[in-house]
């Protein structure tokens, strides 16, 4: 196994390692600052997508990457296990919850995605409609 399937099976089997490599997809140009709570939020998803938990609130200050965690990594690491799950996002405002969809979005169509997440590309998964 060479360091790229490594890493591509560490993106499978964890969604922290997955929203740590995702996150210059969505913030390029922007360090990415780990932190314990990420990893807190992580094994919590984790769990809510085994099953073990089915309603999950998450309490933390602004600006620690909840919204980015959860509507934009998330979504895109169980559609990449599970390519017909389906997400439902709402927000206080519309264009929060159309940001969330495109950055989902791009995440999904790029490259270290698809290789990383063994699927072809298929437009359905990455179209959006704008609601307006």
């Amino acid at each position: 196994m060479n360091g790229h399937e490594a890493i591509n099976l560490a993106c499978r089997d964890s969604f922290d390692v997955f929203a740590m490599r995702a996150f210059h997809t969505v913030e390029p140009g922007t360090q990415y600052e780990h932190n314990w709570h990420i990893s807190c939020i992580a094994e919590h998803m984790e769990a809510m997508y085994r099953g073990e938990i089915r309603r999950l609130i998450i309490n933390v200050p602004p600006r620690t990457l909840k919204s980015y965690l959860v509507a934009r990594a998330y979504p895109a690491w169980v559609m990449g296990r599970i390519p017909s799950h389906k997400f439902i996002s709402t927000s206080y405002g519309h264009e929060v919850t159309e940001q969330n969809a495109m950055a989902c979005r791009r995440i999904m169509k790029s490259e270290w995605y698809r290789q990383c997440c063994d699927v072809s590309y298929r437009r359905a998964w990455v179209q959006y409609s704008n609601p307006r």
